[in-house]
């Protein structure tokens, strides 16, 4: 991929970023979201050439970001001008470089490790009024199926976790599809002697 591209859309977020803080009602604790937070990783991979953190926050994007947004606003969210860029451009540039990157490594296990560590910190340490990530109280249109905060956190733990894996096995079928590079030959078919 074209490094000077990465690093301006490196920087690109990482301005999003700051006037997304500076906007929002909510400020610095918009961070904890796992949107933001894997923009953020995005920026920061592109800007320091950590392809492996890059990976993972676009993987997140891509697979869980863009799905929410649209759940989000057929139902709760209130779209707002950096909002719609958070959840827009970041998985739009994650595209363009994992078709031309691939994925390194494990991107969805580390995507999946972080946003358990962000639904904690929504849990621990974010203004309960927040319900960062969903973490203090069920996502209001789901609030009839589960009986128990537990119960919710177990199921959207588990299904991010599933559609991370997914979509992981997913992009490198589609970037290995496409790619110029020659594919090994196949293995002959087992003897059957």
């Amino acid at each position: 991929m074209n490094v000077p591209f990465e690093r301006a859309a490196g920087a690109a977020l990482a301005v999003l970023m700051m006037v997304h803080v500076a906007l929002r009602p909510e400020h610095g604790w918009v961070l904890l979201w796992g949107c933001d937070a894997s923009t953020i990783a995005i920026s920061v991979g592109l800007l320091l050439g950590a392809h492996r953190l890059f990976a993972a926050g676009a993987l997140f994007q891509i697979s869980v970001g863009v799905p929410a947004f649209i759940v989000g606003l057929a139902t709760t969210y209130v779209p707002n001008v950096t909002g719609v860029g958070v959840h827009t451009l970041p998985p739009l540039i994650g595209a363009v470089v994992i078709a031309r990157r691939g994925l390194p490594g494990r991107p969805a296990i580390a995507a999946a490790a972080g946003y358990l560590g962000l639904m904690a910190a929504g849990y621990l340490v974010a203004p309960v009024a927040e319900n960062i990530n969903f973490a203090r109280a069920v996502f209001p249109p789901f609030a009839r199926l589960f009986p128990s905060l537990l119960l919710f956190w177990l199921v959207h733990l588990t299904a991010v976790s599933m559609v991370l894996l997914g979509m992981q096995a997913l992009l490198r079928r589609v970037v290995r599809a496409f790619s110029s590079e020659p594919r090994p030959a196949p293995m002959p078919p087992p003897d059957s002697a």
